[in-house]
């Protein structure tokens, strides 16, 4: 069972490597936003336990990671820090909330973010508290209470002092110099001092145990939650799509970062850019005329891709998947949208059958920059198949189609992904006559070539 642990302050990792071990799960940076997303698509865990989280450094998780988590199947635990809070924001579609500070925001009793925020180190410092987060402070004034070192309505003083302070600065030296101004007499914060030195209570790292206990001491697979039916939105897909990390030879690295650098460095990055969004277009479109397509039409259009790819069988398919950071869902998805563009292709095609196809694709051709090129090729063949006196021979297996075609796509460059009806039809012919008569005159012209560099060589 692969666990993924998100820990900072609320407790050290070497006491969380001691409770899970090492080889049980994955020890990340507290988590701030996207960075679930990356973990559910990198390490692909069974589990993912929220401890620690960003506040104030950075945007916070947002609770629709945790449902899209949630919805792929992985069980989710939070405790002591942010994991308790989006525990109890979220539990109600499966998160699972650990320990006394889940609890606590469970029943109403605290609710404010600042409870468990801290100011602390970098992860280089090993994330050094450089104020006490409040749920801390409470807890610690509480036991005092419960102890009979000061009264309870003492100890709630202490603690409306200090949680008048700003988290940042929430330090004991400064609350109990607050306490004096408030008129608490030097007796009792002398006592009160003295407690928080030697009795300083620590929930937060108590629930961080906790969580890392129940986690350790899973029996079997964790049961999976039920489809949440999770509703899109824009600004979620926009941070799937270009903040999530992927990661590749040990580092990790944000979408954004790739597009980018792609955009600044390729050649061809404008007409990749402009026939991406040519294509988001389409399926804009497809949508408002409600386009469906079946699970044949999926199948067959990935088997045209792997076809042009030369990707033979699954296990090939499967790295090819891994390998462009794609999961399962993703990549019938990618081939659900070119299958609803060749669909609307084809719907083109049937209701403008007056040879559009070639006009687009001699357009293109301009675009490109290699319209003179194409023609001038297709001119010599026309010139040298014409001009020939030569005769080909009459073997009628020469001009069997399934023949013919496969000398051709073994002669040339030309790949047909699908039955060459099919194809042709895509592919500007009119009527598929053309197409194998043009074939005919491709193998003529071949030949024709062949024969005159031959006589070259043997002058």
């Amino acid at each position: 069972m692969k666990t993924v642990v998100y820990l900072g302050p609320s407790l050290p990792l070497g006491e969380a490597k001691k409770i899970l071990g090492v080889e049980k799960a994955i020890y990340l940076p507290p988590a701030s936003q996207a960075d679930l997303l990356s973990a559910v698509t990198i390490y692909k865990p069974d589990v993912i336990a929220i401890i620690d989280g960003e506040f104030g450094q950075s945007l916070s998780i947002w609770h629709k990671e945790i449902l899209f988590a949630l919805d792929k199947g992985i069980q989710i635990y939070g405790a002591s820090s942010m994991g308790a809070l989006r525990a109890v924001e979220t539990s109600m579609f499966g998160t699972i909330g650990v320990g006394t500070v889940y609890d606590m925001y469970a029943s109403g009793e605290i609710n404010d973010d600042d409870e468990v925020a801290l100011l602390h180190s970098t992860a280089e410092d090993g994330y050094r508290n450089i104020s006490e987060p409040m749920i801390n402070i409470r807890m610690t004034f509480r036991k005092a209470a419960e102890e009979k070192v000061v009264t309870g309505e003492i100890a709630k003083s202490f603690t409306d002092i200090a949680k008048s302070i700003f988290y940042t600065q929430r330090v004991y030296p400064l609350i109990f110099r607050k306490a004096a101004e408030k008129g608490i007499d030097r007796k009792t914060i002398d006592l009160m001092s003295a407690f928080v030195k030697d009795h300083n209570v620590n929930v937060k790292a108590q629930d961080a145990i906790q969580l890392l206990e129940t986690i350790r001491d899973l029996k079997g697979p964790v049961s999976k939650p039920g489809n949440l039916k999770r509703q899109k939105s824009h600004l979620f897909d926009s941070m799937y799509d270009m903040d999530r990390s992927v990661q590749h030879n040990g580092t990790n690295i944000e979408l954004s970062l790739i597009a980018h650098f792609a955009a600044l460095h390729m050649k061809d990055f404008n007409n990749i850019n402009f026939n991406g969004l040519n294509k988001a277009l389409v399926i804009m479109l497809a949508n408002f005329l409600k386009i469906e397509i079946s699970q044949k039409e999926l199948n067959k259009e990935i088997s045209r891709f792997q076809i042009r790819q030369q990707i033979k069988g699954d296990e090939q398919l499967n790295k090819w998947i891994d390998k462009n950071d794609l999961s399962l869902d993703e990549f019938n998805e990618l081939f659900h949208e070119v299958a609803v563009c060749r669909k609307l292709h084809k719907w083109f095609l049937t209701c403008n059958y007056n040879g559009k196809g070639a006009r687009i694709l001699m357009n293109e051709l301009r675009l490109r920059n290699q319209y003179k090129e194409w023609v001038e090729k297709a001119i010599d063949c026309e010139e040298t198949v014409n001009n020939s006196l030569v005769e080909q021979e009459g073997d009628s297996n020469r001009n069997d189609t399934r023949s013919l075609l496969k000398e051709h796509l073994e002669q040339t460059d030309c790949v047909i992904d699908t039955e060459f009806v099919e194809w042709a039809e895509e592919s500007t012919f009119l009527h598929t006559v053309d197409f194998i008569n043009e074939m005919k005159k491709a193998r003529e012209y071949r030949n024709i070539k062949h024969d005159k560099i031959a006589k070259l060589f043997k002058c």
